[in-house]
C-alpha cells in the first residue's frame, strides 16, 4: 500500500511539472521579453480611441497646449527613450508653423507613460475663424518601440466657441471673442479675491458658469449668474470690465454701465 501510495504521488509530481512546464512555454509565447516594447496612443476613450478635439473653449486664446498621452507595453528601462512619429500630410489640415507646433515624445526612465507635447495656435486677425484644423499623427518603429493597437491618432481643434447661451447684450454689449475672453479673465481673479463666493459660483453655475438648471441651496432654477450674485458680479467683474473699455476703446466692443442694466 505505501509502495502504491509513492508510485501515484510520483505520477502526480510528474504531471504537475508537465503541466507547469507547458504553461511557461506558452507564457513565452504570449510576451517575449526579448522583443521591443510596443507603444500606442491612449486617449481613455473606448468609443473613440483615434481621436481628440482640443478648443480654447468660452474663455477664448491665442496659444493652447494640449498634450497627447502615450502609452507602453513592456518593460521600463533604466533611460530616456525616443517615441518615433509622423504626421500625414495627406489627411491633415493644420499647417504646422501656423496653427499649431509640435515637440519630442520621450519615454522617461523606469517610465510606462509619456506626452508629446502640442499648442495650437490662432493667428492675429483670425480670432472669429470658426474652421475646424485636423492633425493626424501616426507612431513609427523606432530601435526602441514598435506600433500597436491605437497608432493613429486624429485631433481636431477648433479655436471659435461662439456666443455662450448666458449672453446677453444689454449685460454685457454686443458679443465678441475678446470681451468674452476680457470677462472670464476677471472672474478667475475672484477665486483670488473671493475664493468661498467663487467656489460657490462654480458648484451653483459650472465652471463656465453655462449650468441652466443649477442645484445650489436656496437658488431657484434657471436664475442667470449675474442676477443671483448680481452684487457679487458688479463689483469684481463688470465694472473692472466697463472701466477697462473706456481706458482701452476698442472697435466692436460696447460693454454697459451695470447701472444701465434694469433700464
Amino acid at each position: 500500500m505505501k509502495q502504491q501510495y509513492i508510485y501515484q504521488f510520483s505520477a502526480w509530481l510528474l504531471t504537475a511539472f508537465a503541466f507547469l512546464f507547458t504553461a511557461c512555454e506558452q507564457d513565452l509565447q504570449f510576451y517575449d521579453v526579448n522583443q521591443k516594447d510596443g507603444v500606442y496612443f491612449n486617449t481613455l476613450d473606448e468609443e473613440a480611441p483615434d481621436s481628440l478635439y482640443a478648443s480654447f473653449g468660452p474663455e477664448g486664446g491665442s496659444v493652447l497646449d494640449f498634450s497627447l498621452p502615450l502609452q507602453m507595453l513592456g518593460t521600463p528601462k533604466a533611460g530616456e527613450r525616443p517615441v518615433q512619429y509622423r504626421i500625414d500630410s495627406e489627411r491633415s489640415t493644420a499647417v504646422e508653423g501656423i496653427n499649431f507646433t509640435i515637440g519630442e515624445a520621450l519615454m522617461g526612465k523606469d517610465e510606462v507613460q509619456a506626452q508629446l507635447p502640442l499648442t495650437f495656435m490662432v493667428q492675429p486677425g483670425n480670432e472669429e475663424d470658426d474652421t475646424i484644423y485636423d492633425l493626424v499623427l501616426i507612431l513609427e518603429e523606432n530601435e526602441h518601440f514598435r506600433p500597436m493597437m491605437s497608432d493613429t491618432l486624429k485631433v481636431s481643434f477648433y479655436g471659435l466657441v461662439g456666443q455662450p447661451d448666458f449672453w446677453v447684450d444689454r449685460v454685457f454689449g454686443p458679443y465678441s471673442p475678446a470681451l468674452l475672453g476680457k470677462f472670464f479673465e476677471l472672474f478667475r481673479a475672484m477665486e483670488n479675491k473671493v475664493p468661498t463666493i467663487y467656489a460657490d459660483i462654480i458648484r451653483d453655475y459650472g465652471y463656465y458658469i453655462d449650468v441652466d438648471n443649477i442645484d445650489g441651496d436656496y437658488i431657484y432654477p434657471g436664475e442667470p449668474f449675474y442676477k443671483f450674485y448680481k452684487k457679487v458680479f458688479i463689483n469684481y467683474v463688470f465694472l473692472d470690465l466697463y472701466q477697462h473699455y473706456q481706458d482701452n476703446p476698442t472697435d466692436g466692443v460696447s460693454v454697459p454701465h451695470p447701472d444701465t442694466w434694469d433700464n
